[in-house]
């Protein structure tokens, strides 16, 4: 049986791709919502929300059109089914994804900055 930390390294394994690519969008999400305005800053937060959606699904599509077979075998035969890492990482960047925005959110309309 696998360690949490062994799994938690298996997910870094196979979708170092997507959490790279989602880790840069939520950087570029970040750094708009803390450039726009107080007034506009629910519609820039809709509006990054969607184009992050966008970047993820298509970073996901294309790790499946690259993925290997021997690959897929290889993570189904440790135990760990790759759909299961997939899935284990999207949650792991949605809920960076919702903390920073909550942060941003909290400093905006709570603290004035």
């Amino acid at each position: 049986m696998l360690s949490e930390k062994q799994i938690y390294r298996l997910v870094m394994l196979y979708c170092r791709p997507i959490v790279f690519i989602s880790g840069l969008s939520t950087l570029a999400g970040a750094g708009t919502l803390l450039m726009v305005g107080s007034k506009t800053f629910l519609s820039a937060l809709y509006i990054v929300t969607l184009l992050k959606v966008l970047v993820v699904a298509v970073s996901v599509v294309l790790l499946k059109l690259m993925a290997r077979e021997r690959e897929y075998y290889f993570y189904i035969n440790i135990g760990q089914h790759p759909r299961k890492l997939l899935k284990m990482a999207l949650c792991f960047d949605a809920f960076i994804y919702f903390t920073v925005c909550l942060f941003i959110f909290v400093l905006r309309y709570v603290f004035k900055f």
